[in-house]
């Protein structure tokens, strides 16, 4: 294990400790790991230009990930037989976790809210008709707490995907696609060709500017197998979202993947208070302007000239990725 993973598996020991004592200490070695710059691989669209030019970020929710089992968990039955007794007062040991250890389970989901219900900490559009499927009495209804979980983890988290490079091959081919110029520009044209998109660079010393991104922004945590839900809802309940939006097999490792991960809970106060559509649509979030943004090679040249006057407008430096014997470079065309 490299001392880049090492810290980062102290960061997550210490993120997830036993209510919460060592949470501080987990966001100072974040802190202190947090690259200088993050890139951001974007496709060319109007969104994208928009992000640009009001120095907003897209939240996603997770549906739209292209990894199914994206920030997915498990949840077995022992696991959450072990959190009901703990949280029972050590109870006679019962094949069945009944309303009543289920709801003091909820209740510690998240201190600052103290809703009644798992479903809006954790996610969930009506925490009382949904708050019976919560309950376990089979392996079959543990099977289904486990899918109901991950449901409201997707339903509830919106997250903004970052990386530690701007050459990274594999994610300009994944994510820099070219896109549809946007309307009134003076080109027609449709340009969904790959290394067409654009990287953008974020200055990470700046992100003190914003408090909610200092605390909310994580590395991604890749596994070779999903971790159980109710082991972590023992050591701190209140972090189960974030931390379950951290995860990814091991086989996505190459993306080298940050991500600043909200809740709509960090939006909204309950959940009467949530737009019909924020449940299922993404939020645009104010962040940190851009620092640079790196053309890819095969850019319309339409595109690169709509980019050579914003960068004049908003001061970052604009680079073109050239390929350059044998290898692939940034070119800096402005300032």
């Amino acid at each position: 294990m490299n001392n880049y993973e090492l810290w980062k598996e102290r960061f997550f020991q210490d993120y997830l400790a036993e209510d919460g004592r060592t949470y501080g200490k987990a966001l100072r070695l974040k802190e202190k790991n947090l690259p200088p710059s993050l890139f951001r691989y974007r496709s060319w669209n109007e969104c994208t230009l928009e992000e640009i030019r009001s120095d907003t970020i897209f939240l996603s929710p997770l549906d739209g990930f292209n990894d199914i089992f994206d920030s997915w968990v498990g949840c077995s039955l022992d696991g959450l037989t072990g959190v009901s007794r703990m949280m029972a007062g050590n109870m006679m040991p019962n094949p069945g976790l009944f309303k009543k250890e289920l709801n003091r389970i909820i209740d510690t989901i998240d201190p600052k809210q103290k809703f009644k219900s798992m479903l809006f900490d954790l996610g969930g559009k009506e925490p009382e008709s949904r708050f019976e499927t919560l309950t376990l009495e089979t392996d079959k209804n543990a099977a289904e707490l486990e899918e109901n979980l991950n449901r409201i983890i997707r339903t509830m988290a919106r997250i903004a995907c970052f990386t530690t490079k701007p050459v990274n091959m594999p994610m300009w081919y994944h994510y820099a696609k070219g896109g549809a110029v946007p309307a009134g520009t003076g080109t027609g044209m449709d340009t969904s060709n790959d290394y067409a998109g654009l990287c953008l660079e974020y200055d990470m010393t700046q992100a003190d500017r914003i408090p909610a991104v200092i605390e909310n922004i994580l590395p991604v945590n890749y596994q070779s197998r999903m971790p159980d839900m109710m082991m972590i809802l023992k050591k701190h309940p209140s972090q189960v979202l974030k931390y379950a939006a951290t995860l990814k097999d091991k086989d996505w490792a190459y993306e080298d993947e940050w991500r600043l991960i909200m809740s709509l809970g960090d939006f909204y106060r309950s959940p009467e208070e949530i737009p019909e559509d924020a449940w299922t649509n993404g939020i645009k979030y104010q962040f940190l302007p851009v620092k640079a943004v790196y053309m890819g090679d095969q850019i319309d040249p339409g595109n690169r000239e709509i980019l050579k006057r914003t960068a004049d407008e908003k001061g970052f430096k604009l680079y073109q990725m050239k390929a350059v014997r044998g290898r692939y470079v940034p070119e800096q065309v402005c300032p």
